[in-house]
């Protein structure tokens, strides 16, 4: 079998692309902000990476659990960090954000 990383891998990043693109299609207004969850990251940039591309006016907000925040806590941090919170949201159960999301 091949281990296919779920956040930290350019293909799934890519594959994520796609979601971008049908969010696009299926809203033929302007966008002027679009809530995405963090998790590991991979969702987030292709959401950031799309749309700056084909809607570069929309502002991607990125939404974490307070408690669950690996991208917010790295951005502060300037690096990625490892959480230590042991209570986590089961979509974003992430303790770091990925390397090439971040």
């Amino acid at each position: 079998m091949i281990f296919m990383h779920p956040f930290d891998d350019l293909d799934v990043i890519t594959g994520y692309a796609s979601l971008a693109a049908e969010v696009k299609e299926d809203c033929p207004n302007k966008i002027d902000y679009l809530l995405v969850p963090s998790g590991g990251g991979a969702l987030l940039a292709a959401m950031a990476i799309y749309f700056k591309q084909i809607s570069p006016e929309t502002q991607i907000v990125c939404v974490e659990p307070e408690n669950a925040n690996p991208m917010y806590q790295s951005l502060l941090e300037e690096k990625r960090v490892i959480l230590s919170a042991s209570r986590y949201c089961d979509g974003s159960s992430v303790k770091q954000i990925g390397e090439i999301p971040f």
